[in-house]
C-alpha cells in the first residue's frame, strides 16, 4: 500500500500541480478533502484547493515541483519537493513581477480509497514573496 500511495502522490504533483490535469485531481482528491495549512484567504476543501491549483498556475505558467524523496508508512506519504516558477500572471493579487522563485518544501498526504482525504503543507512563503521582490529581505 506505501509504494502505492507513493505513486499516486507523484502523480498529485507531476500530473496535478505541474501540468494542470484537473481530470487528474477529480480521480485522486476526495470529495471530503481536507488541508489543514491553507493560506489566508483560501478554503480547505476540494473545491477551495483546486481553486488554489489555478490561481498558482495562472501566476506561474511554468510552475514545477520535483519531487526529491517520500516515506511513506501506511496510508501516509511525506514527500519532500522544491518547487520553481516565473511570476509571469496575476497571483493573489500581486501584478506579474517577471521574476523567478525557487524553494523547497514538504507535505503529507493520507490516501483513502487510493484518493487524498487529508493534507498537511510546509512552505516558506516569506522567501517566495522576498524572491519576487514583494516584500523587503530581512
Amino acid at each position: 500500500m506505501s509504494e502505492e500511495n507513493k505513486a499516486l502522490d507523484r502523480r498529485w504533483f507531476y500530473e496535478v500541480w505541474n501540468q494542470g490535469n484537473f481530470s487528474t485531481y477529480e480521480e485522486l482528491v476526495s470529495k471530503n478533502f481536507v488541508m489543514h495549512h491553507v493560506p489566508a484567504g483560501q478554503a480547505g476543501t476540494y473545491e477551495g484547493i483546486k481553486q488554489a491549483i489555478s490561481v498558482h498556475r495562472i501566476g506561474f505558467p511554468d510552475l514545477t515541483i520535483e519531487v526529491n524523496d517520500q516515506l511513506a508508512e501506511g496510508d501516509q506519504v511525506v514527500s519532500m519537493w522544491s518547487i520553481t516558477g516565473t511570476h509571469l500572471g496575476e497571483w493573489v493579487g500581486y501584478s506579474p513581477t517577471g521574476k523567478t522563485m525557487s524553494i523547497q518544501g514538504m507535505s503529507l498526504n493520507r490516501y483513502q480509497n487510493a484518493q487524498i482525504i487529508e493534507s498537511w503543507l510546509s512552505v516558506d512563503m516569506l522567501t517566495v514573496m522576498q524572491q519576487l521582490g514583494l516584500v523587503p529581505e530581512l
